[in-house]
């Protein structure tokens, strides 16, 4: 919505004061002796020249424009852009004007911004370029140490946090700036757009053209308009989440190998420690083995001195008892 400032228009009132200043002057004017500031449409648009000049065609031109006179003899408008124009799509050959000499380049800039901010209804965009360009050409040129948002606010007779969305638009895609101009979307809608970069804002841009495709040109709401960006922006977050879990990953598979490469080299010197322990328990058993063995023959070996002793014993008994016998026989012959 355009912004009104009519209620502060002193603008005429105070350049009638200043033609009675010596650099200042109210001239009849030849329309072909004038120029247009350059900076003039960059910053306010040019919308209803022909609705003016039909106004002027009907009740004719009143006041005047205001304009600097230049060293080659020509004149450069700081205010009265479009009445010039209006002026001129009517064949116009002379125009009134107040002329200013010795005028510097901050005081022009002024005087170009009070021109159009305090005389007609501004858009959004209007407002955003003329606060940029009233920080850039006045205030830095002036070097302004004071509170910058706080001088502009003032300036522009509107709040401090509007200064800021207001500028904020500027950092819009074209695209959307221009929905803004024709007022298909409300500025106040988009001011979470313009902290988003170019690729996501196309991207919203696309949906908006969908959205008015399929329910015509007055259907983006406000809120339709932030839930569509809040949607975008989601899953954006989540594309780019989705991106950072392989980078994460990739990190961590660095680290892990790298854990992994220390792990294996454990693992060989374990296993190393393994083979001289299993090699030790191999000679260990066969001692054991070997043991085992020597107490299997010495077993045998008792076992079988036992047994050589009973023989022995048993053959010794033997004999004794048939040494007894022969005695005896001999004893029973010697008495037969």
């Amino acid at each position: 919505m355009a912004r009104d400032f009519s209620s502060r228009n002193n603008t005429l009132k105070n350049i009638a004061q200043k033609s009675n200043m010596s650099d200042t002057l109210v001239l009849e004017l030849n329309i072909d002796d004038i120029i247009e500031n350059p900076d003039n449409e960059k910053i306010f648009n040019m919308d209803g020249i022909e609705h003016l000049a039909q106004g002027i065609e009907e009740k004719g031109f009143n006041g005047a424009i205001e304009v600097f006179k230049l060293d080659n003899g020509k004149y450069e408008i700081c205010s009265g852009h479009r009445r010039f124009r209006a002026m001129k799509q009517l064949g116009k050959k002379t125009i009134k004007a107040i002329v200013s000499e010795n005028v510097n380049d901050v005081e022009k800039a002024e005087r170009l911004l009070d021109g159009n901010i305090f005389n007609r209804k501004l858009s959004p965009l209007d407002m955003g370029r003329a606060i940029k360009y009233y920080k850039e050409n006045v205030l830095k040129q002036k070097e302004f140490k004071g509170d910058v948002r706080k001088a502009v606010a003032y300036k522009f007779n509107i709040s401090e946090s509007q200064v800021y969305k207001y500028e904020a638009l500027l950092n819009l895609i074209p695209e959307v700036q221009e929905k803004v101009a024709e007022n298909v979307i409300a500025f106040s809608a988009v001011t979470s757009m313009t902290n988003l970069d170019e690729s996501l804002q196309l991207e919203i841009n696309k949906r908006f053209d969908k959205f008015i495709e399929q329910n015509g040109e007055n259907s983006l709401t406000r809120d339709i308009v932030q839930k569509i960006i809040k949607m975008a922006s989601i899953k954006s977050e989540e594309v780019e989440e989705a991106i950072e879990v392989p980078k994460a990953n990739i990190a961590n598979t660095v680290i892990t190998n790298e854990h992994e490469d220390e792990k294996e080299i454990e693992n060989e010197v374990e296993g190393e420690h393994e083979d001289e322990r299993r090699i030790e328990d191999e000679i260990e058993e066969e001692y054991e083995d070997e043991k085992e063995i020597e107490n299997e023959i010495t077993e045998d070996d008792k076992v079988e001195i036992k047994t050589n002793d009973d023989i022995e014993l048993k053959s010794s008994i033997s004999n004794e008892a048939g040494e007894q016998e022969e005695v005896k026989n001999y004893e029973d012959n010697k008495f037969n």
